[in-house]
């Protein structure tokens, strides 16, 4: 009576190894050999590894099996399985944030190997005309060995953001009653997205803006404190000695900024830095003293 049977199919391994108790499953003889003892290498994800009937008579003779009965060949294979859109959702959850919703488009049908998924978040977010990303990720199996993988996938982050109450038209000034913040279902690559009034108000519209737009800080620009002839505000400050004054500005700029200013008393003109609106500061250099920003 045959101890083997004849082999139709590749049986399932795991690790990097086919071990003398794979072989006992395909024949009973092998069960003699100690189970943990390696046949020989598994192959990679994909490939087949056959052990043809001479090389099972040396395993045989190596390990004390009687081998009157002729050995059939066996056929070994790497354990894989379909990486499923559920798979897929859970790696991406790992990095996106809360709340989201993660919609599996496509993704890599090809048998992987068994191990754990990972998708690392992309350093740039590109998203398709859909909102989808085309996500590269792998397989880690047998310790530190790779399997790549890739899925495209559309993930939407629920976050607060500022919308146009009305419309803005170019080179107005925004005021709080021209925001309002909403929540919204938005991609990852919001980069840009003013997220509180406090960042837009004070400052100019580049072009116009229809009432319900999501507004990205790159459509405003930050006003001008100071507007060439303008009353401002002049403060001198050299150490503990403090003057203050009203002066007329010769150019335009904003907090920061170096702008001209003339006094009107003598018609003197001197540099100022923008501290605010209508305001600006001059510190005078250490051998100045403070009247003499002012003198009449």
């Amino acid at each position: 009576m045959l101890a083997a049977v004849a082999v139709h199919s590749c049986h399932a391994v795991d690790g990097d190894q086919i071990l003398m108790s794979d072989l006992a499953l395909v024949d009973a003889r092998f069960a003699a050999a100690p189970a943990g003892q390696a046949a020989g290498f598994a192959p990679q994800p994909g490939a087949k590894r056959i052990f043809w009937p001479g090389e099972l008579i040396r395993l045989a003779v190596r390990n004390g099996i009687v081998t009157g009965d002729p050995f059939v060949q066996m056929c070994f294979e790497l354990r894989t399985h379909e990486i499923s859109p559920e798979d897929v959702t859970a790696a991406v959850r790992t990095w996106a944030p809360e709340p989201t919703r993660i919609e599996v488009l496509e993704q890599s049908r090809f048998p992987a190997p068994v191990g754990k998924l990972f998708f690392d978040r992309p350093q740039v977010l590109r998203e398709a005309l859909d909102g989808s990303q085309l996500l590269h990720g792998y397989v880690l199996y047998r310790g530190s060995q790779r399997f790549p993988v890739w899925a495209r996938v559309r993930v939407r982050v629920k976050q607060t953001l500022v919308v146009a109450a009305v419309d803005i038209n170019p080179g107005e000034v925004v005021t709080p009653k021209m925001l309002r913040t909403e929540e919204r279902e938005t991609g990852m690559a919001t980069a840009g997205f003013a997220s509180s009034a406090a960042e837009l108000v004070g400052r100019l519209a580049k072009a116009h803006l229809a009432a319900g737009t999501a507004l990205l800080l790159a459509q405003f620009e930050k006003g001008t404190d100071v507007v060439s002839g303008a009353t401002v505000k002049v403060e001198v400050r050299n150490g503990a000695a403090r003057l203050a004054f009203d002066a007329r500005a010769e150019t335009s700029g904003r907090t920061g900024d170096m702008v001209a200013v003339m006094n009107p008393s003598n018609s003197k003109v001197f540099k100022a830095k923008v501290v605010g609106k209508n305001t600006v500061l001059v510190t005078p250099a250490p051998e100045q003293k403070v009247t003499e920003v002012s003198q009449k």
